[in-house]
């Protein structure tokens, strides 16, 4: 699938949400990394783009509100690790 040059649509409500139409890794790496605060690459090796939805609460100790952004991005098969 071609880049149409689509960007990552952020939303917000009760939690954070990423909501990503035709989106690379490196695309979602520079998202998340905007939420984390910390350096975020990616090392996928994965080229294609994709369409995903990540649900997520930010402070850790409302976990029970839903998942945090390190269990939300595990959800879609993906990890964030330290390097």
């Amino acid at each position: 699938m071609p880049d149409d040059g689509s960007e990552a649509e952020i939303g917000s409500g009760d939690g954070h949400q990423i909501k990503a139409r035709h989106i690379s890794m490196k695309q979602l790496a520079a998202t998340l990394q905007g939420y984390i605060g910390d350096a975020v690459t990616d090392a996928t090796g994965l080229t294609g783009l994709f369409d995903l939805n990540l649900d997520f609460t930010i402070d850790e100790s409302l976990s029970s509100d839903g998942p945090t952004v390190f269990e939300a991005v595990q959800r879609v098969g993906l990890k964030l690790g330290g390097a």
